[in-house]
């Protein structure tokens, strides 16, 4: 219990290098969707990323529409404390440790899968501040209408951390990443998963 309360106090310390390496399943291959949020419109990619934290490689979705981040592109990172923010981030964090390593079981093209995931994602956080108003695929649709009908009431956010991600002291976008199995990360992000949780207020 005292080695936990040190992490949690250790802020910081646990920062680690973020970064994106691609997306899944290619940019090429990925949905441009057009949406209004908080009633200005706009369009962005859905779709997942390979990403690299602290030299651990997994997989990230995007849980923050008001920035933008590079592919490929180095960053610093510091956990964010998913009990000082609205339950619906760590609703979002479930959906993100769910289907992370698992877009083939939802039935379609690894391209829609991934869109399915980010559109479920930001569909839980922004709630009716956030409208899809471009046409989805039906292979899109049915990916993003499984993973928002799916019951997390019984899981957990497992090893999935939220990034707060900047560069260069500017901020960028924030991101949801699951790591895929064991590696040798750097210190921060060794500390990070140890604690299995996050630690910096937002």
């Amino acid at each position: 219990l005292l080695a936990f309360a040190a992490l949690v106090g250790a802020g910081p310390s646990l920062a680690a290098t973020y970064e994106t390496t691609g997306t899944i399943p290619g940019l090429g291959s990925a949905h441009v969707v057009s949406y209004t949020i908080n009633g200005q419109a706009d369009s962005t990619y859905a779709v997942g990323f390979n990403a690299k934290l602290g030299g651990v490689t997994g997989v990230s979705f995007c849980g923050d529409l008001l920035h933008t981040i590079g592919v490929p592109g180095s960053y610093q990172s510091t956990p964010i404390d998913l009990s000082g923010l609205d339950a619906a981030y760590t609703a979002a964090a479930k959906i993100a440790q769910r289907w992370s390593f698992d877009l083939g079981s939802l039935g379609s093209s690894l391209a829609d899968a991934a869109a399915g995931v980010q559109l479920a994602i930001w569909e839980t956080i922004y709630g009716a501040n956030f409208t899809i108003t471009s046409g989805l695929g039906a292979g899109t649709q049915a990916a993003y209408d499984e993973v928002l009908g799916t019951d997390y009431s019984s899981l957990g956010v497992g090893n999935t951390v939220f990034l707060d991600v900047s560069k260069n002291g500017q901020p960028k976008q924030d991101h949801f990443f699951t790591p895929n199995g064991p590696s040798t990360p750097e210190p921060g992000a060794a500390l990070l998963f140890a604690a299995g949780l996050a630690v910096v207020a937002r």
